[in-house]
């Protein structure tokens, strides 16, 4: 019989699987690129309970050009929007702002998922409710800032129209 705490991490690697494969029911055909090549899809951001100043922020970037990274971001809702890293150390998951960013290699998709890479909205200005539009502005080191409305919808719920993007070149 296996201790608690090797079930407690079969557990927690049996959620991040789960929220994986519902992440992908966000994730649409349709999608926009920059002139310079970076590609934006299935952009949303998880609903939360009105007490919950905070929230996560989840999108695929596939960079058809040069090496790039995703610096920063920004949203007129939240006090701040940080990078952050979600893993596991010692079968015990932890969350720390990635202060470099993300590198974007060439001719490569990258996720941010929950339970995983993402953005992290801190001090929410308005309550959030599904459907609602929430625009975030990336920021690379290469690229042209992009502002992509962000659809707000709950995990494992299908966002049908999260791919209109208001893009700043």
């Amino acid at each position: 019989m296996k201790s608690l705490k090797q079930r407690v991490v079969i557990m927690k690697k049996l959620y991040l699987i789960f929220v994986l494969i519902l992440t992908t029911i966000h994730c649409g055909d349709e999608s926009h690129s920059d002139k310079k090549g970076i590609e934006i899809q299935g952009a949303w951001v998880r609903l939360v309970p009105k007490s919950s100043n905070v929230t996560g922020a989840y999108i695929q970037i596939t960079n058809h050009g040069e090496l790039d990274r995703l610096q920063a971001a920004r949203s007129d809702i939240a006090e701040t929007v940080e990078i952050h890293e979600m893993k596991e150390t010692e079968g015990m998951m932890q969350m720390r702002k990635l202060e470099q960013g993300i590198e974007l290699p060439s001719h490569k998709r990258i996720r941010l998922l929950p339970g995983g890479n993402h953005l992290m909205l801190i001090g929410l200005k308005k309550e959030l409710k599904p459907g609602m539009k929430v625009p975030i502005v990336l920021e690379f080191a290469k690229s042209a800032p992009l502002s992509v409305e962000f659809t707000v919808g709950e995990m494992g719920e299908p966002i049908s129209d999260s791919h209109n993007h208001d893009h700043n070149h």
